[in-house]
């Protein structure tokens, strides 16, 4: 074991942009993150992850189909285009739609959701099995085996995330006003359709991006995980926020390291990583209650 870390210091180079990229995916979706268990929405980050990785892969097919012309400096923005693309698109469908009416409940939001991630993921089975370019890059997208991540996608995802997580810092009040007392918000003239809007889009851009850098995974997992963790641990949600962005920090460098060392998956074990948090989270919860 310790020859295997000595191997792995001493390769750091090679290393370094893709435990990079997942240190800034597991911050960024871990502070973002405790809006998605304080919404409720869960599932959305789900269906966000599977829409994103069918845009990444149809990309991926229609090139080879020979349907869109792409120079190769430009083979990659392709991909990125179209995660973001259908990702939006399901994000504004969120934010517009409506709540389930007592007389149709096919028009809940639970439903609506469910339907796009089973359609998704549906779709992205039959593309990415029409897809000749390689099973690797398929469990790439998939599961988050990625390796290594170069300087430009590392740029472009942190160029992308951190602003993000910036403008969350800054809206942070009235994100959770609005979490907690929509209603109230509402009648003391808060935006709450935008503060809405501006968490789904936001939400679907660092997913969408960080699908393509590190793979779906790892991304879903750094939004559940790490904020169900923090804010099992503190009470208060200051500090909920910035252990969750930590703790998803730390599950993809750990879990990045533990993959090196057992040869394990990459993407897996970040995820599993943030589970062993959880999971440890839990225990000191119960031992505190």
């Amino acid at each position: 074991m310790s020859e295997k870390l000595a191997l792995f210091a001493a390769s750091w180079e090679l290393w370094r942009g893709a435990v990079a990229a997942g240190v800034v995916a597991g911050a960024v979706c871990g502070f973002v993150g405790i809006y998605v268990v304080l919404h409720r929405i869960v599932f959305v980050s789900a269906a966000m992850s599977q829409v994103s990785s069918l845009g990444v892969m149809l990309a991926f097919w229609l090139v080879q189909a020979q349907a869109i012309e792409t120079a190769h400096h430009s083979e990659d923005i392709l991909p990125l285009l179209f995660a973001a693309l259908f990702t939006g698109v399901f994000s504004a469908a969120m934010a517009g739609h409506a709540s389930a009416r007592l007389s149709d409940r096919t028009k809940s939001s639970e439903a609506f959701i469910g339907s796009v991630y089973l359609l998704s993921s549906a779709a992205l089975v039959l593309v990415g099995d029409q897809v000749t370019r390689g099973a690797h890059d398929v469990a790439n997208i998939l599961f988050g085996n990625t390796v290594i991540v170069d300087l430009p996608h590392l740029l472009l995802f942190a160029g992308v995330s951190l602003p993000i997580a910036v403008l969350h810092v800054w809206l942070r009040k009235d994100l959770l006003f609005v979490s907690f007392d929509p209603v109230m918000a509402t009648t003391l003239g808060y935006p709450v359709t935008w503060l809405r809007v501006l968490l789904l889009v936001s939400l679907g851009m660092v997913i969408s991006i960080g699908t393509r850098t590190i793979g779906a995974l790892p991304v879903f997992s750094f939004s559940v995980l790490p904020p169900i963790a923090a804010l099992a641990l503190f009470e208060n949600l200051r500090s909920s926020f910035w252990a969750s962005a930590v703790i998803g920090a730390l599950s993809a460098f750990l879990g990045y390291v533990t993959s090196f060392l057992l040869g394990l998956p990459t993407g897996a074990s970040m995820a599993a990583t943030a589970g062993v948090f959880l999971l440890v989270a839990k225990g000191l919860q119960r031992l505190r209650d």
